[in-house]
């Protein structure tokens, strides 16, 4: 359970940066960090 929390903070984390990112470069790596974070908390029985 502490994984899947640590997982959905680090995916609000993502979310609230990739809302203010300007560079499309920083976008896309944020775009990649967020599929990667919902696949792992899917992973661990989690909805998104």
């Amino acid at each position: 359970m502490r994984k899947r929390e640590e997982l959905e903070l680090a995916r609000k984390r993502t979310a609230a940066d990739l809302a203010t990112a300007r560079h499309s470069r920083h976008r896309e790596l944020l775009e990649r960090t967020l599929a990667e974070l919902d696949e792992r908390i899917k992973a661990l029985g989690g909805e998104v």
